[in-house]
């Protein structure tokens, strides 16, 4: 009866320990436990707002330098996807964008005010991505490289050298 008991109790501890292992991130707040690292690569983009549909935003996430060198692709199944991320009109003014891991549980809440500038929302999605992804989504560029093709000679980068006569 007593071993009975023992195996019982060491049963339930065990299973307690492994649902708590399993499903402690999902229960975490922000910050409140260590930061579990997995690679997030697939990421689900929707839109509960009429003005800045989904279709809007994708093609300017896909041409971010930060999009691309973090390998991420965009996907229509929430199954498959590591990344979900919500867009809805915010109650104050602008978006609101709601990006949860469903690897780790970790979620981001953050807001754009530029509800007309598809490419700044794109930005703020790649920032708050960044908060619930550490280690896995590339730093944005600190600066652009812009080249101007003259006509018939080979394109050369604009800059102060340029204006300089260097």
């Amino acid at each position: 009866m007593a071993t009975r008991i023992v195996k019982c109790v060491s049963g339930m501890l065990e299973l307690m320990l492994c649902a708590s292992v399993i499903c402690m991130p999902l229960w975490a707040q922000p910050g409140s436990f260590p930061v579990v690292h997995t690679q997030c690569s697939k990421v689900l983009l929707t839109s509960d707002d009429p003005r800045i549909p989904a279709r809007r935003i994708e093609p300017y996430l896909r041409k971010r330098e930060d999009f691309r060198a973090s390998k991420l692709a965009l996907t229509n199944d929430e199954r498959s996807s590591e990344v979900i991320v919500r867009l809805r009109r915010s109650s104050v003014r602008g978006t609101s964008i709601l990006v949860i891991n469903l690897a780790t549980g970790e979620h981001a809440i953050g807001s754009s005010p530029w509800t007309d500038y598809p490419s700044m929302i794109a930005r703020d999605v790649m920032n708050e991505i960044r908060q619930v992804c550490p280690g896995s989504i590339a730093a944005p560029p600190l600066h652009r490289r812009i080249l101007a093709k003259r006509h018939g000679s080979t394109p050369v980068l604009n800059g102060a050298a340029n204006r300089q006569g260097r």
